[in-house]
């Protein structure tokens, strides 16, 4: 259903705009992370452009940065990462939060890591962000997924002792 009151994109939905977005930033972000383009802000301003005035990241570290902490951490990134595969973004899913909000969870995968990233993002529809909408929190998390399957399976089998353990 497009969103009616968005003036510059009114053809699009906001889950259209919000996963334009989201895939924008990860490969702006790759390319600058990997040193990909010259360390010059014209690279990654449009990032920093997305960022709503009162954005908020927590890292998985659980450090909290403002837009502007995040910015210069951002701009510091340039070629830090050069040795590092792209990510790959999985299982997005969005959900509407009201007000012109959106709440978008994904997944971000590295080819021989045995760790995932999960992301949970707030984004809402502005005007005069590069693709419509703005980033207003982002939330990241580490899990080891090679430990997942562990604990899956120890949680099952527990499960199974409690249940059997009564008869």
């Amino acid at each position: 259903m497009p969103i009616s009151t968005h003036a510059t994109y009114p053809q699009f939905s906001m889950e259209h705009l919000a996963t334009t977005e989201i895939l924008r930033w990860y490969d702006l972000f790759y390319a600058w992370s990997r040193g990909l383009v010259p360390k010059e802000e014209r690279y990654v301003r449009s990032i920093y452009d997305a960022l709503a005035s009162d954005f908020h990241v927590v890292l998985t570290t659980g450090i909290r940065m403002s837009r502007e902490m995040y910015w210069t951490r951002l701009y510091d990134l340039h070629a830090e990462r050069s040795c590092s595969p792209r990510s790959t973004l999985d299982s997005l899913q969005l959900k509407p939060a009201g007000s012109g909000h959106t709440l978008a969870v994904f997944e971000l995968l590295k080819e021989g890591s045995p760790d995932k990233k999960i992301n949970t993002a707030l984004l809402r529809v502005d005007d005069n962000a590069p693709c419509g909408v703005t980033w207003v929190h982002v939330h990241e998390s580490l899990h080891e997924t090679s430990k997942r399957t562990e604990i899956i399976a120890q949680h099952r089998s527990t499960t199974l002792r409690r249940r059997t353990s009564g008869r």
